[in-house]
Order: structure tokens, then C-alpha cells, then sequence
């Protein structure tokens, strides 16, 4: 039994094995934080001071909705957030360094960092100390840098020896761009280059990080890695479609969007379950391991194109520092050969992309499972099993003379093959039935909706409302329902040259309802002369 009020003291033996769960204690402290919409980190006494002064013996560690904060700088303080919470000490302090906000107003300031960032709740880490905090009468918090925190420059003559071999210097990263290069390989680089190497020496990684940002020629792609800028790739569209896929649009939809889940909880007996969240759902997943990861089923344009969407649930684990340029570059692994990528990351487009993404992607068929795994400085790439509605949907994208052979070659219209078929079984048909018959004959895949026109069009098929089929009208002759279908193509090319003709003219809403209602009214009175012609032409024979 612990100390009443003070912390539990634990031996090396007392190991945490388990997996943290939300413990029902916690409920309160957490509440409360959610509505006072808590701006600052905790240490762990402050949460679980009264609960040790009960002989409760637990720790925050042991609930999932807390983590812990350890500041890069200062590995020996230990603070402690909510898994939803985003410490945003790194950009304050960007935004301080570049003289893009004045330090007043902590709160206003973090709150402007959520709306950035859409559903983030970002809050200042304690006890930082390249900052100086500082609260006045109304309770209004301020920030400022520590007087020892002032801006490493280059000396006078190590600017001068740098920017005497910088064309060289661009040269050599522009010949072995592939991938960015880090402060410290430039620097190499720029002694190799230089005469005078031993001025260079005593030049810090810092000060030449700052000499960087201040030249324009030269882009920020990482946390610490450069190009020029006119070597960073960008997003290029090639189009190579020949016919749309196949798809309704829930199927669409549900079929493109990736969907997010945290790493620890996707297993093949969750993929339903993860399949089936919402965006406010996925959006409420916590990553208390910095890293998110979800699917997408390959389609052509991400193949053809060499792009992959990103989920807005991933963004938050966008890298942040000073002057990043739109475009980053993570290191990537491609998990199936174990291969190394550079892998682009478009900030405004939220898309991946890149020569090694799309080179991969080369390789693999539409309908291909994609997992990805993203963290803040890296992305993983897995590929699982095929989808095979999307494969065989994404099929019907070949080129437009071999899709002409291929239709070709039942020699027959999807019109008389469906008079063939409801011929062939003299009974009615679901439409799923005949859609199907329709494939097997035709030997491939017509586009659904034009075999729904066709049917609807031909006065030759009847639709049965109440058994929800369709049957074949043997009174009416093949030719007279050719015909039939060419005078109404022939009426409705007629309307669409008069609409055609007079669309420059502005047209009321009232106005374009009775045109629309003329137009229908002639091609159904030339459906129903066609068919009443043809009716009197059998009773005359």
C-alpha cells in the first residue's frame, strides 16, 4: 500500500504488460477536461493525487485516452495529455522565430491551429524552456522566447565561403536529386566543394539550416531534408481511359473512400467492422501510437496516374516545422520486396505520389487492396488480396479498337440478343437475369444503363410492375420496333437541335418545364403512332 497522497513507488519487477483500457475512475477528471476545453499539459499527481490519497494504486498509463509528452529537447520532463490532444510547442515556436505572431493570446492562437487543422485540440506542453509564459490580470496567457533562444546565424566569413561554391552546390544536388538531402550531407558537400573547408568546421547544423530558409532557390521537403526547388516533383495527369467503369454511385463511393483504423486493431475479423465507420466515427479513433492507417482498393486512375489519396483522418500526422514547403518527402518502405521509396506528399492536394510510388504501382492490377501505414516522418505500403468486382469492372478499361473487336464479335445488338434470350427461356426475366444471359452471349460486359434504355425503349419489351420482370411482346415484329426506336431517336435528335439553337437565350424556369413537357409529349405520340401502325398493318394482313 502506497503513501496517502503521494506516488506509488514501483520496483524494476513491476513491469506493464497489459493493454491500456479506460478506467472507469478516470471518467470524471476526463469529462471535465473535455468541458473546460483544457489548453495546458498535467503531470500525473495532479490527475492522480486524490486517488492515491485513497490507496487507489494505478497510473495514467494504464488508460488508453492518455499519453504521455516527452519533449525532444528535454527528455527529463515528463508531461501528460489526452490522446485527442496535439502539443503545438514545435509551430508556436516557428511562429515566433519568423516573427508571424506577437506571443498574445495563447488561447486565440491554439484555437486558430484547430480550425488549420480541422479536428485537432491543440494545447501548450509546461514547462518548455525556449518558451516564457506569462498570464496577466484577465487570465490571458502569452508566450515568448527565452532570451537564449535567439536565431543561430553564419559568421561573415563562413556566408562568404558558402555562397561562393553555392551554384556548384546546386549543380551536385541537381545531378542526384532522386532523393532530398539532409543539412548534414549538404554541409559535407559544401566542405568537399569549398577551399577553405577549415571555415566550415566550426559552422553548426542550425546555422546553416537558417542561411537555407533564407534563400529562394531552395525548397524545405522534411523535418530536415532540402531540394531546389525546381527538382521537387509535382502531381502530373495523364489521362488513358477509354470507357468509365461500371458502378452505381453508392458502390462508387463505397468502394474509393479509404477508410481509417488504428494500426493495433486491424485484423481480418475486424475489415467489416472498420469498413462500416463513418467519417464522424473514424474521425473519433484515437492514435496513441502516431500512426494511421488505412486501405484503399486500387482503381485505374490510381495506377495509371501513380497517386494515392490520402483519408483527412491522416492529416493531422502531416510533418510541421518552419517553411515546409507544400510538397514533403517521406522516407517509404514498399513492404511486399522490402524496397526503399522516396514517396511525395502534396499538403494541398492530399495525395501520395512520386517515380518510386508509381513504378510500384505499375506492377499491380485495379482492384488490389492497398494498406497504408503513415507516420510522421515515414509510410509503409502493403498489398493484400484483390477485389474482383473491381477488377472486372476496371477490365472494361482497354483501348477503344480492341473494345470495338471485342463487341463485334456476337455479330448481333444488344437489343436482338435480348429478344434472343426472353425467346430462348418464353417466360419473363428479372433484369439481373437477363443482364446476366446478356454477358454470357455477348461475351462481355455491357454498360448496365444502356440495357436499361434499350429495354425501356423498344416497345417490344413490356415491364410486369407487380413480379418486378420483364417479357417479350411476340405481337410486335423485330423491324417494327427497329423503326420504332429510330423515329424516336430521329424526334429526340430533332428537340435537341431546337434546344440546341436557342440556348443563348435566357429561359425562365416556368418557361423551360413547358418546352421540356412539349418534348415528351412528342415522343410519346411517336410511340404511339409506331405502335398503332403496326397494329393496323398485322389486323390488315
Amino acid at each position: 500500500m502506497s503513501n496517502a497522497g503521494s506516488m506509488p513507488k514501483y520496483s524494476a519487477n513491476n513491469l506493464f504488460l497489459e493493454e491500456p483500457t479506460q478506467l472507469p475512475e478516470l471518467n470524471n477528471w476526463v469529462e471535465a477536461c473535455f468541458h473546460s476545453r483544457r489548453r495546458f499539459t498535467f503531470t500525473e499527481e495532479e490527475v492522480l493525487k486524490p486517488l492515491w490519497g485513497e490507496g487507489e494504486d494505478i497510473r495514467l498509463r494504464e488508460d488508453s485516452r492518455f499519453q504521455a509528452v516527452v519533449l525532444p529537447h528535454q527528455p527529463g520532463i515528463i508531461q501528460w495529455c489526452l490522446s485527442v490532444q496535439t502539443v503545438a510547442n514545435a509551430a508556436l515556436y516557428d511562429l515566433l522565430v519568423d516573427e508571424s505572431w506577437d506571443g498574445q493570446d495563447l488561447r486565440t492562437s491554439l484555437e486558430q491551429l484547430d480550425e488549420a487543422q480541422g479536428t485537432s485540440w491543440h494545447i501548450f506542453c509546461l514547462h518548455d524552456q525556449r518558451f516564457l509564459l506569462s498570464e496577466d490580470k484577465q487570465s490571458v496567457y502569452s508566450l515568448s522566447l527565452s532570451t537564449h533562444q535567439s536565431k543561430l546565424l553564419l559568421t561573415l566569413e563562413q556566408k562568404s565561403t558558402i555562397e561562393r561554391v553555392a551554384p556548384q552546390l546546386l549543380l551536385v544536388v541537381a545531378q542526384n536529386s532522386k532523393k532530398p538531402w539532409s543539412t548534414a550531407s549538404i554541409m559535407e558537400e559544401l566542405k568537399r566543394l569549398s577551399e577553405e573547408s577549415e571555415v566550415l568546421d566550426a559552422c553548426v547544423p542550425a546555422a546553416l539550416e537558417n542561411w537555407l530558409l533564407t534563400q529562394e532557390v531552395w525548397g524545405r521537403v522534411g523535418v530536415d531534408t532540402w531540394l531546389p526547388k525546381s527538382e521537387i516533383p509535382r502531381i502530373e495527369k495523364r489521362h488513358r481511359y477509354a470507357v468509365l467503369p461500371v458502378s452505381s454511385a453508392e458502390n462508387r463511393r463505397n468502394l474509393v473512400m479509404p477508410e481509417v483504423v488504428d494500426e493495433h486493431i486491424l485484423t481480418q475479423d475486424a475489415i467489416q467492422a472498420v469498413e462500416e465507420l463513418t467519417d464522424t466515427e473514424a474521425q473519433e479513433i484515437n492514435f496513441p501510437n502516431k500512426s494511421v492507417h488505412w486501405r484503399v482498393i486500387l482503381r485505374t486512375v490510381h495506377i495509371n496516374e501513380g497517386i494515392v489519396s490520402i483519408p483527412k483522418q491522416a492529416r493531422a500526422l502531416y510533418p510541421h516545422v518552419r517553411k515546409l514547403s507544400n510538397n514533403i518527402a517521406l522516407a517509404g518502405i514498399w513492404f511486399t520486396d522490402a524496397s526503399e521509396m522516396t514517396v511525395w506528399l502534396d499538403k494541398e492536394k492530399h495525395q501520395l505520389y512520386g517515380i518510386d510510388l508509381q513504378e510500384q504501382l505499375a506492377f499491380l492490377e485495379a482492384g488490389t487492396v492497398l494498406e497504408v501505414t503513415l507516420t510522421t516522418t515515414s509510410i509503409v505500403f502493403v498489398t493484400c488480396d484483390v477485389d474482383q468486382q473491381v477488377a472486372e469492372e476496371e477490365a472494361r478499361l482497354v483501348d477503344l479498337s480492341d473494345l470495338a473487336q471485342q463487341r463485334s464479335t456476337a455479330l448481333e445488338s444488344y437489343r436482338a440478343s435480348i429478344r434472343a434470350i426472353l425467346t430462348k427461356y418464353n417466360s419473363p426475366l428479372r433484369f439481373q437475369e437477363l443482364y446476366e444471359e446478356l454477358c454470357n452471349r455477348q461475351q462481355h460486359q455491357p454498360n448496365s444503363t444502356s440495357v436499361r434504355s434499350i429495354l425501356s425503349s423498344s416497345p417490344e419489351f413490356i415491364f410486369l410492375k407487380a413480379a418486378g420482370k420483364w417479357e417479350l411482346d411476340t405481337t410486335i415484329s423485330p423491324e417494327m420496333s427497329l423503326k420504332s426506336l429510330r423515329r424516336v431517336a430521329m424526334v429526340a435528335r430533332h428537340a435537341e437541335g431546337d434546344t440546341i439553337a436557342t440556348h443563348q437565350e435566357p429561359v425562365s424556369l416556368s418557361r423551360m418545364i413547358a418546352k421540356n413537357r412539349q418534348q415528351l409529349t412528342a415522343l410519346r405520340s411517336a410511340y404511339l403512332a409506331d405502335v398503332a401502325l403496326g397494329s393496323s398493318s398485322e389486323t390488315a394482313d
